[in-house]
């Protein structure tokens, strides 16, 4: 009997997951049963009403014993709030043709959306030693 849990996830379009804004989520999931899986679908379930599926179900094909397989598919998020949220949580349920399923949980670190700094300057004078090439400093003001 198969056995699929998530092997591993991985933000497709972004470094972090930022409040307000979409996330693609990229999922990969391991085969840790005796035999292979067909017909397998996989949906991503927010645990809370603040995060937003917008692309929540990815079909694929087997996925053979041991093996580790990233979804061809993305999942796409954002998380929606007044409050800051630290934290999105998802449920995610994974089934195949013959009826198994298998639940995993996790969660993704979140962000605020801060605004970008703009004109900023150190009004400090000092001067400091930056690398220009290779071990040549130039001294400039900051």
């Amino acid at each position: 009997m198969p056995n699929i849990h998530l092997a591993s996830y991985r933000l497709r379009n972004t470094d972090w997951a930022i409040q307000d804004r979409e996330v693609t989520l990229s999922v990969s999931l391991l085969n840790k049963g005796n035999t292979e899986a067909h017909g397998i679908t996989t949906r991503l379930l927010p645990l809370k009403n603040t995060t937003k599926v917008k692309q929540g179900s990815i079909n694929s094909a087997v996925l053979a014993v041991s093996e580790i397989q990233e979804l061809e598919n993305t999942f796409v998020f954002s998380v929606e709030s007044e409050e800051d949220i630290s934290v999105a949580q998802f449920k995610l349920v994974t089934t195949d043709q013959a009826g198994n399923e298998w639940v995993d949980f996790f969660e993704i670190p979140i962000r605020a959306a801060l605004p970008e700094i703009e004109n900023f300057e150190i009004a400090d004078g000092r001067q400091l030693m930056v690398a220009s090439a290779g071990d040549e400093t130039k001294k400039l003001p900051f």
